[in-house]
């Protein structure tokens, strides 16, 4: 009987929930941008959420990119998400690298401010804390570097947009 509880236990603390397709959607649009480390041998912790209210007709997905266990510290960014004849478009609209004091429980500070000032910070310490306590999912560079297949990418940093 112990045999078989330490069994469960182990495959049970091993088990990882696999991220969203949306997410590593995401991750991979990111990543193709250099906005994310898509080295082999990397991982991340992923989280993300989505908000369809602030901008009426529009979808902003919010994904927090931590390095391990650390949730505390990593890179939080705003997309424009939307699907268009079986094609996700994906629109890279701001990014910030963020650092939270006290294990999660002090003020959530900014390295250097993001695109848009006090609004965007408001908005991305809102997204930062929507997350405390929702699933994270560990990704591998490996599996953000691919191919991205009825996706299209856009970000503020390409030089080709108008």
């Amino acid at each position: 009987m112990a045999l078989i509880l330490l069994g469960w236990l182990g495959g049970a603390a091993s088990a990882q929930q696999q991220a969203p397709a949306l997410l590593v959607h995401a991750a991979t649009c990111l990543a193709s941008k250099k906005q994310l480390p898509a080295a082999a041998n990397s991982s991340l912790s992923l989280g993300s959420w989505t908000d369809a209210e602030s901008y009426p007709g529009k979808r902003v997905l919010y994904v927090v990119a931590t390095s391990g266990a650390n949730r505390f510290a990593g890179r939080v960014y705003s997309i424009f998400y939307s699907e268009r004849r079986h094609r996700e478009i994906f629109d890279i609209q701001n990014g910030t690298t963020f650092v939270q004091l006290d294990h999660g429980k002090g003020p959530i500070s900014f390295v250097a401010p993001p695109i848009g000032g006090e609004d965007s910070e408001g908005s991305f310490i809102s997204a930062i804390q929507q997350l405390d306590g929702q699933p994270r999912y560990t990704v591998t560079g490996a599996e953000i570097s691919g191919p991205m297949r009825h996706t299209t990418c856009k970000s503020y940093i390409d030089n080709d947009q108008p």
